[in-house]
């Protein structure tokens, strides 16, 4: 019997949401390719640190995510993931 793993399954990438050094949450992404270029892909509140149904931060320090870090991967140490902000 052979079992076969979509590969949409594994494609969920733990991220470390920080401010500067400060980590505030980890959060979910997936990376997806398009053309020529690769995009992160993760919710809106994992980017703002901000609640979208009241408007109030999410992290008890109320610091927003100015780094996205991948964690785990093949690399030996966490990848640093640019935020850039619309507005």
């Amino acid at each position: 019997m052979s079992i076969e793993i979509d590969q949409y399954s594994v494609a969920e990438k733990p991220i470390e949401l920080r401010f500067d050094e400060t980590p505030l949450a980890i959060a979910t992404a997936f990376v997806w390719r398009h053309g020529s270029g690769d995009y992160l892909v993760t919710n809106w509140h994992n980017v703002t640190g901000i609640n979208p149904d009241d408007g109030t931060h999410l992290s008890a320090t109320g610091g927003e995510p100015n780094r996205l870090v991948g964690l785990g991967g093949r690399a030996t140490e966490p990848d640093d993931i640019a935020v850039a902000r619309a507005g």
